[in-house]
C-alpha cells in the first residue's frame, strides 16, 4: 500500500457544497468494493444511488465529514446530478448518544492503495480524540472489517444492518470498537 502522497491529494473538512461528490463516492465504493464481500441484492440496496441532501441533512445535525480529492479538483458525471466533485474518499466522525463513531469510511475502487483510507482514517480518529473521545465505535461492513483491525479495533459481535429505506432487508454487518487509550 502506498503512502498519502499530498502533491496528488488534498484532504480536507467537507462543506455542503461537497454533497454531492460524497453521494456519488459512496456509491461508486459499495457498487465497485462491496461484491467481493456481499450478494448482489444487498449491493443493489446499499449500493443504489444517494440524495445529498442526506448528507447536508448530517453535517447540521453536527456530523463532521472529511474528504480526499486530487489537488486540481475536477468533476465526475453522474446519471441523477450531472457533473459533481470528484471525490476519492470520504470519511465522518459523528456522536451516538454517548459514543464516538467513526460513522463511514468509503473510498472510490479506483483510489485504493493510495494511503486514502488510512489518512481518512487517522483524521477522523484525531477529531474523535480532541472531542474527547476514549474509544472509537464503527458499525462497519466485512468489506473494511480487515482495515478497522488493521488500524487496532476489535470485533465486539456481528448483526443483522437493516436498511432504513428498506423495511425487512438486511445485511451482515459488525461492530467494532477501539480502545483509544492504548496509544
Amino acid at each position: 500500500m502506498a503512502s498519502f502522497d499530498p502533491t496528488k491529494y488534498r484532504l480536507r473538512r467537507a462543506t455542503p457544497d461537497d454533497a454531492a461528490g460524497i453521494a456519488a463516492a459512496h456509491s461508486a465504493s459499495i457498487q465497485g468494493i462491496g461484491p467481493k464481500f456481499y450478494p448482489p441484492d444487498v449491493i443493489e440496496v446499499w449500493g443504489e444511488p444517494r440524495d445529498p441532501l442526506k448528507y447536508i441533512t448530517h453535517m447540521q445535525a453536527g456530523e463532521v465529514y472529511f474528504v480526499v480529492e486530487p489537488v486540481q479538483p475536477c468533476t465526475v458525471d453522474t446519471p441523477l446530478h450531472g457533473p459533481v466533485p470528484y471525490i476519492l474518499g470520504i470519511g465522518s466522525y459523528g456522536m451516538q448518544g454517548a459514543e464516538h463513531h467513526l460513522q463511514m469510511l468509503y473510498i472510490r475502487p479506483e483510489a485504493q492503495g493510495q494511503g486514502i483510507a488510512r489518512a481518512l482514517y487517522d483524521t477522523v480518529e484525531a477529531y474523535a480524540r480532541d472531542q474527547g473521545a476514549k474509544t472509537l465505535h464503527i458499525d462497519g461492513s466485512f468489506a473494511g472489517q480487515g482495515f478497522y483491525e488493521a488500524m487496532g479495533h476489535r470485533a465486539v459481535r456481528e448483526y443483522d444492518h437493516e436498511f432504513k429505506r428498506y423495511p425487512g432487508k438486511t445485511m451482515r454487518a459488525v461492530k467494532m470498537v477501539k480502545d483509544l487509550s492504548l496509544g
